[in-house]
């Protein structure tokens, strides 16, 4: 991973590319779901996974749809939506968010309206075999040590006024798909050491 000289994190911007590859994790059974989301927002404070069992919506304009409050969790959405359309292109929230935590795991779900699509600090986390479409600055954000973000879609990334990035990561980042970052607004021209490493390193 290339490591820009201003900071320690990887910035990821990819044209539309396709790379299959198989052994996708399974969608969990409801038998082994520790508990299940059902509204939002939610905070999860029990290690374990946690299932979504239908499409979700908000319209909150900050904070976070689901907040990861602990270590060792999965959120498996089992292909279901966690949207923040209705919040608006103004909108300052994050669809699913970690701070300072380890081993969160984001799996088969689809994220899209929020300022950040998924935030996630700490180490340890896994974020695969998701779309993230729609959301306004980062479809992406994983930082910290021991990271991998993998087998993702990020697509149609932008809408503030800031630079987009489809996945900004500190982390082994693997056959993602990223395309479609735009600006609706003159964006600042990036720095030399801000200027985004593209990698499709498998």
């Amino acid at each position: 991973m290339s490591l820009l000289p201003c900071r320690l994190l990887a910035v990821l911007i990819l044209s539309t590319s396709l790379v299959l590859v198989p052994g996708k994790a399974r969608a969990e059974t409801h038998a082994t779901c520790a508990g299940f989301i059902d509204s939002l927002p939610a905070t999860v404070t029990k290690q374990g996974v946690w299932c979504l069992r239908n499409d979700l919506s908000t319209a909150i304009t900050s904070g976070n749809a689901i907040s990861i409050a602990t270590n060792n969790v999965t959120i498996d959405c089992n292909g279901f939506k966690i949207g923040g359309l209705a919040a608006g292109e103004g909108s300052l929230a994050t669809g699913i968010r970690a701070s300072g935590r380890q081993n969160a795991v984001v799996r088969h779900c689809n994220v899209r309206g929020f300022q950040y699509g998924i935030y996630l600090t700490g180490a340890g986390h896994l974020v695969e075999d998701s779309r993230f479409d729609n959301n306004l600055y980062m479809g992406i954000h994983v930082s910290g040590e021991n990271n991998v973000v993998r087998r993702n879609r990020v697509h149609d990334t932008g809408g503030s006024s800031a630079y987009p990035y489809g996945i900004y990561a500190s982390a082994h980042v693997v056959v993602n798909i990223v395309a479609g970052a735009f600006s609706t607004a003159s964006m600042t021209p990036l720095r030399k050491c801000d200027r985004p490493v593209a990698s499709s390193r498998p």
